[in-house]
């Protein structure tokens, strides 16, 4: 299934609804692309359609999240399973959050790995 994206304005914030996988190749490039034209201050990653994460969008999120915060933006997940939230977690591409938190914060310093 391929990656689409709405992107919605909500108080200000372009939302970016993702929808299918999240892998190697166009999608990855794609999700990439959109978030570094964005001109909003922050964006926030809606995922909770994505059905499917692999290492080269694990790659997208964090070069993603490192460009914006050259430029003093932030890269915020929203309704990501915990299976995503546990990987990012494990990885260090996610700031510590509790467990009810809705939104987190993408650490812009961690480094990506290709392990999916």
């Amino acid at each position: 299934m391929q990656l689409s994206v709405e992107v919605q304005r909500q108080n200000g914030t372009n939302v970016f609804v993702c929808r299918g996988s999240l892998v190697q190749g166009q999608s990855s490039d794609y999700l990439l692309e959109l978030i570094t034209r964005s001109t909003r201050r922050d964006i926030i990653l809606d995922l909770a359609e994505v059905v499917e994460l692999d290492g080269v969008g694990l790659q997208a999120l964090q070069l993603s999240s490192t460009f914006l915060a050259g430029f003093g933006r932030q890269l915020l997940l929203r309704r990501a399973c915990s299976e995503f939230l546990e990987r990012l977690s494990r990885l260090r591409l996610v700031r510590p959050f509790p467990p009810h938190a809705e939104i987190f914060a993408f650490a812009a310093t961690a480094k990506a790995t290709s392990r999916s």
